[in-house]
């Protein structure tokens, strides 16, 4: 728990999941306290995780064309390479 939370003091652009269980798993850390990730990009895998991530309160900001690792990362450098 302590190590989430000094990463978000120490400041992040982005958090990507790559399955349902991420989203929970770290929401568990952050003893559900969706209000930290505020002004953080949010950036799924696919479509269940990303349906995961909003019905847990995150608005998702990113969602891979297609569920690999590769289009994820792709997803993320179009929404930033303009920053």
């Amino acid at each position: 728990k302590e190590a989430a939370r000094d990463a978000l003091d120490a400041g992040v652009d982005a958090i990507t999941f790559s399955s349902s269980s991420t989203v929970t798993n770290l929401l568990r850390a952050l003893d559900d306290d969706v209000s930290s990730l505020s002004g953080i990009a949010i950036a799924c895998i696919g479509p269940a995780t990303a349906a995961t991530a909003g019905r847990r309160g995150l608005k998702v900001d990113i969602v891979a064309r297609v569920a690999s690792a590769e289009s994820l990362a792709e997803s993320l450098i179009e929404r930033f390479a303009g920053e």
